[in-house]
């Protein structure tokens, strides 16, 4: 759903750590770029096929408290 940033920033730190404590592969589709820096492996798609692919680093529990911190210093406008 629409989520305002630090809801979305908290769900999406909860589901990154799932991942990794539990190995859980996490399918989530998005239209809000900002979304994407919380994923491993991002998948694009342009007109309904499969146009790019981009691999992130992993993040850490610092990195996603750093993410969540920035969000919401900068606001609903954060563009992570």
């Amino acid at each position: 759903g629409d989520l305002d940033t630090q809801t979305s920033y908290e769900i999406m730190s909860l589901l990154v750590q799932l991942n990794k404590d539990r190995g859980t592969t996490i399918v989530f589709v998005t239209h809000d770029p900002r979304m994407s820096n919380f994923a491993s492996r991002v998948i694009h798609m342009h007109d309904g096929k499969l146009s790019d692919e981009q691999v992130n680093e992993a993040y850490t529990a610092t990195d996603l408290s750093a993410l969540l911190a920035q969000a919401m210093s900068n606001g609903a406008n954060s563009k992570l």
